[in-house]
């Protein structure tokens, strides 16, 4: 037994193999840490498909409503009942009329002027 330990060829191939092992630990732990990473990256993507997918349910659910079916279908697609009769009115009448601009009252200093000094 000590004739082999003491034999140069076995200390080299010995450590030769110790340093290929080792690197080859280093190269798996590399590679775990990464695929970790890739793991949390396709978990928090798969968490946001679920909320989208959620909110698309919730989206369906109210486009089932009756009242929202027939506002789609009298608002966007301009259908009727029938024997009910539609009136459109033209663009410009629909929009806002702008708001009177307010007259300016005079501040109270002039009002008490003009009362006091007339």
């Amino acid at each position: 037994m000590n004739k082999i330990l003491a034999n140069r060829f076995f200390l080299v191939g010995f450590v030769v193999l110790t340093i290929v092992f080792s690197l080859s630990l280093r190269k798996t732990r590399l590679k775990s840490e990464y695929s970790a990473q890739v793991l949390k990256q396709k978990e928090a993507g798969v968490a946001k498909l679920k909320k989208e997918v959620e909110s698309l349910k919730k989206k369906n659910q109210s486009l089932n409503d009756e009242y929202i079916q027939e506002k789609i279908i009298r608002d966007e697609l301009l259908m009727q009942k029938p024997g009910e009769i539609v009136f459109q009115l033209p663009p410009e009448l629909t929009q806002p009329s702008p708001s009177p601009t307010p007259t300016p009252t005079p501040a109270n200093i002039n009002r008490w002027r003009s009362l006091l000094l007339r």
